[in-house]
């Protein structure tokens, strides 16, 4: 799963000391936010590196989700929202 995936990343990218995941959910909507104090890096460089970004981007869309990445020099933010249940019931 992408949680799974977004984990390993920071253990095995980041050089990060603490990491904290947020998760709540309000309005049939589950958002998860995971953030770190580690290294950070350039998203939009990430398109040639391996599969990891992609396929939690994919599973993400899959799920009709939204996927943002905020990262810097000084540690890294991913914050997902994805839709839970059938909104019309």
């Amino acid at each position: 799963m992408f949680t799974k995936e977004l984990l390993n990343n920071i253990i095995k990218h980041s050089e990060a000391s603490e990491v904290l995941i947020q998760l709540s959910m309000r309005n049939r909507q589950l958002s998860v936010i995971f953030e770190d104090d580690g290294k950070g890096f350039d998203p939009a460089m990430q398109d040639g590196e391996g599969m990891g970004l992609k396929n939690i981007s994919s599973r993400i869309s899959y799920l009709n989700g939204n996927l943002n990445f905020e990262s810097s020099g000084s540690g890294t933010t991913v914050s997902l929202d994805i839709p839970i249940g059938n909104p019309e019931r």
